[in-house]
């Protein structure tokens, strides 16, 4: 096969089934805030929607594996609007817990910083005497549940939006061959990144940047060092990128003093390691150090497929390697949870749903880090899976998604520091990928939605960072191979941490939420890839992690998962696509993606 796929033995995975009860639905709708309706075209979050415009994709540049089109250079934009800053003191955010709940809080001059490692992963932290800049820096590395570390070329994601203004891999000096990104988020703070490997290219100076979008990979650069990130939040920056890169390798000191490093706190709250008792320290990947749970979550989806009728729910829990499978009334009023497995495996970073040509389900499992992957069968009968083939490809896809392509299925795979897009058309044999496309695109898309109209198949791909987006045509171009166009370009607004495409009475629908503030948005798909119309605004409670779309008799369903606290709604769009109804309100267990 192509596509650099290394096909290892067939296997069978033998795993156990438990089928408990249906979770009553509670009375309380606790995860939605009031939605007003709004039928009239809306303004975008950062003013007028600019028209859409026609511009053909440039060829040139290389892919991992092959040539293909050139990422364009990035743009730059204005301050980042609509930022949600934290309460001062530390303070945490309102909580939503009932109907019409929308807390204002005083602004401080902190972002809401998030963990910067994956969604949901839970890593210890800790810090020790002169640590650097101080003691407030953290250190923090990936353990499994035997102490060894497995945290080698995970993704390392920016901790809220902001501006690069500092990436440098150090050729000389005290700090030889140390990767350092420096990003800026305006109100004179600043966040640390160091450690990682070294991209070669980098990432561009002057580069926006969303809450979630990964700048590169934990490892160990520099001069004996173990595998692990370092981490800071740094104040009262001085220096700006020009005067930062100005400096040479031997002011190093110079580069990394500039600001004051405050105790941390993620998505509003102190961390124990911060609050001033020295005993926290010096635990640096201890079992007993303080363990940190990200709410980094940008683009979070559950995986759910239609088996039989059954509509179904897939989870993971990267912590306890837990997965468990949920069966949806059709109407989304309800659920059965029918499988649970605690014995999934370590850091897989993606999973991608679809179907044979037999219409069996199947899911794609890809780990960022090693660039493993897995073929698995889902059972008809939703209680368990087996393992059809397993290899290895290029690691570093940030984005794994998929779409119908030639009578089966495609998956687009995109690495957004790079640019590089491949379209891999899976086999019949539902076990690995026949290549149709390698190519690059612009660097730094956040969010990508496949999406079809009539015979036609479209990608819209988005920046959380500046707010921009572009409609990519995915066409068949004969013997099994694709071309890819650009047909328009539009600005939805910045800082949507979620895009999710929602199919309803026959329209293409583009949500859009924000984590952080709440605020979630519907447009309109336009015809022919033109771009987005006809916005309507909405006031979510923030703090959802996981929205997964739904349908039933051509009506939209979304599910918003909460994993602070695995609190869970399943709501449904109205006739006109201009509400929401709330169909019912769970707890399900906390802690998955």
């Amino acid at each position: 096969m192509s596509n650099g796929w290394n096909m290892k033995h067939l296997t069978k995975l033998a795993l156990s089934v438990a089928v408990l009860g249906a979770i009553p639905a509670q009375a309380q709708v606790t995860g939605l805030r009031t939605s007003p309706t709004q039928e009239e075209t809306a303004p975008t979050r950062e003013g007028r929607q600019t028209p859409a415009r026609v511009s053909p994709v440039r060829a040139a540049g290389k892919s991992p594996t092959g040539e293909g089109l050139d990422g364009l250079k990035p743009e730059t934009a204005g301050r980042i609007g609509g930022v949600n800053l934290e309460v001062s003191g530390g303070a945490t955010a309102a909580d939503p817990s009932g109907p019409g709940l929308n807390v204002a809080s005083p602004p401080s001059l902190k972002p809401k910083f998030q963990a910067p490692w994956g969604c949901a992963e839970r890593w210890p932290v800790s810090t020790y005497e002169n640590h650097g800049p101080n003691q407030n820096s953290i250190d923090t590395v990936k353990r499994d549940a035997d102490r060894k570390q497995i945290g080698q070329f995970l993704p390392v994601v920016a901790s809220a939006p902001g501006r690069v203004v500092f990436d440098r891999t150090f050729a000389t000096g005290a700090k030889e061959q140390e990767r350092w990104v420096f990003i800026d988020h305006d109100n004179g703070w600043r966040t640390h990144y160091i450690h990682m490997e070294d991209d070669g290219d980098g990432l561009e100076i002057g580069r926006r940047i969303g809450m979630g979008e990964v700048l590169g990979k934990v490892s160990n650069t520099g001069v004996d060092v173990t595998v692990h990130l370092h981490y800071g939040q740094i104040s009262k920056v001085r220096k700006s990128a020009e005067e930062l890169a100005a400096l040479p390798d031997s002011a190093w000191r110079d580069i990394y003093w500039d600001g004051d490093g405050l105790r941390q706190e993620y998505n509003g709250k102190m961390i124990e390691t911060h609050k001033g008792n020295p005993d926290m320290w010096g635990k640096w990947g201890d079992a007993d150090a303080e363990q940190i749970r990200s709410l980094n979550c940008a683009n979070q989806q559950f995986i759910h497929w239609f088996n039989h009728g059954d509509s179904n729910i897939l989870r993971y829990n990267p912590v306890s390697n837990a997965v468990r499978i949920n069966t949806i009334d059709p109407d989304g009023s309800n659920n059965v949870q029918l499988y649970a497995s605690g014995n999934w495996g370590t850091n897989w970073t993606h999973f991608v749903n679809f179907y044979s040509f037999s219409n069996q389900a199947h899911l794609l499992k890809y780990s960022f880090a090693t660039g493993d992957v897995e073929f698995v069968r889902l059972s008809p009968a939703n209680d368990g899976m087996t393992t059809v083939s397993e290899g290895t490809i290029y690691s570093g896809w940030t984005h794994w998604e998929k779409m119908r392509f030639g009578g089966g299925w495609a998956t687009i795979a995109y690495d957004s520091i790079h640019g590089f897009l491949n379209v891999d058309k899976i086999n019949a044999l539902s076990s690995g990928f026949e290549n149709l496309l390698k190519t690059s695109v612009r660097k730094g898309y956040t969010s990508l939605v496949p999406y079809e109209q009539g015979s036609k198949r479209y990608l819209l791909a988005y920046k959380s960072g500046n707010g921009r987006a572009f409609i990519y045509q995915i066409s068949p171009d004969g013997d099994d191979k694709a071309t890819i166009a650009q047909v328009s370009s539009f600005r939805p607004g910045r800082d949507w941490t979620h895009m999710e495409l929602l199919q309803h009475k026959g329209r293409s629908l583009l949500l859009g939420y924000n984590s952080m503030d709440g605020s979630a948005r519907v447009w309109d798909i336009d015809k022919d890839g033109a771009g987005i119309s006809n916005g309507r605004d909405f006031d979510w409670s923030p703090g959802v992690t996981s929205l997964t779309t739904f349908y039933h008799d051509s009506n939209a369903y979304v599910l918003l998962y909460r994993l602070t606290d695995g609190h869970t709604q399943k709501i449904r769009l109205n006739n006109a696509a201009s509400g929401f109804t709330v169909r019912s309100t769970e707890d399900w267990a906390n802690g998955f993606r």
